[in-house]
C-alpha cells in the first residue's frame, strides 16, 4: 500500500519545533525592542534618568466641546486636568515650606510641547484659587498669551519689550484676563536678542517689583 504522509518528521514534532522557534524569536525580538526603547514611561523612570523630582503629570487633554485647555479648567474644576495643576502648585509650595517659590519658569526643549498652554492653565488655576498671579510672556519670537487671554479683536498697545526699553511703565503693560483675576504682561514687539532682553538688569528690576505686588509670578 502507498503511504500518503511522511514517516519522519511527524506532524506533532514539526509543530512543537515551530512553536519553540517562534517563541524564541518572539522573546528575542521583545528583548531587543526593550533595549532600543529610550522613551520615558512613568515619573519614576524620569526621576531616575534625570535625578530631579517630578512635581506632577499633566494629562494630555483632548479637545472637548470646542474648549481650549485654559477654558476647560474653568468649566471643569473637578476634572483630572484641573486637579493635576493643583498638584503642581501644591508640590511647589511644599518644596520649601518656609519660603515657597514665587517666580516659576515654564519652558520646554522643543517648540509645540505645551509650555504656553500649561503656563496659562496653571496661572488661571492659581488665580481662581485666590492667589494674586502675574503671568509674563517671555516668548519674544512667537508670543501668543495675549491672543488667548484677551477678548477677540483686543490688542495691547505695549508689552514686555516696551517696558524694559523704558518706553512704558509697568502699570501700562499689565493686562487683565477676560475671564479671571489673572494679570499678565504680553509681548507686543519681538526682539532679535531674546537672551539679552530677558537677562537684562531691567528684567531683574521688573521681577523685583512684581514680587512685592503678586503672590505668584
Amino acid at each position: 500500500p502507498m503511504r500518503l504522509s511522511p514517516s519522519y518528521p511527524t506532524n506533532s514534532l514539526s509543530l512543537l519545533l515551530a512553536m519553540f522557534v517562534n517563541g524564541a524569536l518572539g522573546v528575542g525580538l521583545g528583548l531587543l525592542m526593550d533595549r532600543l526603547d529610550n522613551t520615558v514611561h512613568n515619573a519614576r523612570e524620569l526621576e531616575s534618568d534625570l535625578g530631579l523630582p517630578v512635581l506632577a503629570s499633566v494629562p494630555l487633554l483632548q479637545e472637548e466641546e470646542g474648549l481650549t485647555p485654559q477654558d476647560y479648567l474653568l468649566q471643569k474644576p473637578l476634572s483630572a486636568f484641573t486637579e493635576s495643576l493643583r498638584a503642581v502648585r501644591s508640590s511647589l509650595e511644599l518644596s520649601n515650606v518656609d519660603r515657597a517659590p514665587q517666580v516659576i519658569v515654564f519652558t520646554s526643549a522643543l517648540p509645540n510641547e505645551g509650555k504656553t498652554t500649561t503656563s496659562i492653565s496653571f496661572a488661571r488655576a492659581a488665580s481662581v484659587a485666590g492667589k494674586k498671579v502675574l503671568l509674563i510672556d517671555c516668548d519674544l519670537r512667537r508670543p501668543s498669551i495675549h491672543k488667548m487671554l484677551l477678548s477677540p479683536g483686543e490688542k495691547p498697545s505695549a508689552g514686555l519689550v516696551e517696558h524694559l526699553a523704558g518706553k512704558a511703565s509697568f502699570e501700562e503693560v499689565v493686562c487683565q484676563d477676560a475671564q479671571t483675576n489673572l494679570s499678565f504682561v504680553p509681548v507686543v514687539s519681538s526682539s532679535i536678542n531674546p537672551t539679552e532682553v530677558l537677562g537684562s538688569a531691567q528684567m531683574e528690576r521688573m521681577l523685583t517689583h512684581a514680587r512685592t505686588a503678586y503672590d505668584l509670578i
